[in-house]
């Protein structure tokens, strides 16, 4: 059994969301990607004193819906939580979110929502030039390769020879 990701977008990403879309399916082919809808932000989850959307308020508050194992919702604001004045993107159980704000290349993009779908799937950061590596600034997106690394490709493959969709 496939395991399945509903996207979700907040306006005015309506473009971006289908290529965003074929990238997850690119590097994830064995997970059932499906768009989902916009969805606005929430305002209650502006931060005024750091100037961004508490990122962990909008992970428990989006939807997960019933035929879809895990969630992401692809953002154009700027995110963060009490630890990090921004992020592109955090995951949380079986839901994420990626920022846009500060990548304007739809590739990088693509890479971030990636990355959080690889967090959703069960890996952890890479040493190695990866998909999972790791993300500070704007240009360690940009130079981090768009793919897996033969050991993510492994670990991934392990654990849907053991399909936790199931569970």
């Amino acid at each position: 059994m496939n395991q399945s990701l509903g996207l979700y977008y907040q306006p005015g990403l309506d473009e971006q969301i289908q290529k965003i879309k074929k990238q997850i399916e690119t590097v994830f082919p064995q997970l059932a990607v499906a768009i989902l809808g916009p969805l606005a932000i929430f305002p209650e989850a502006w931060d005024t004193a750091a100037k961004h959307y508490d990122v962990r308020y909008l992970i428990a508050r989006s939807p997960v819906p019933e035929r879809n194992a895990y969630s992401l919702w692809v953002v154009t604001s700027e995110i963060g939580d009490v630890w990090h004045s921004f992020l592109f993107g955090a995951v949380d159980g079986a839901k994420a979110v990626v920022s846009t704000a500060r990548l304007e290349d739809i590739e990088d993009i693509g890479k971030e929502a990636c990355h959080e779908v690889g967090h959703l799937l069960g890996l952890g950061h890479c040493p190695e030039n990866c998909l999972m590596g790791t993300s500070w600034t704007v240009h360690s997106v940009s130079r981090k390769s768009g793919d897996l690394c033969r050991e993510c490709r492994e670990k991934l493959a392990g654990e849907f020879q053991h399909d936790k969709s199931i569970q």
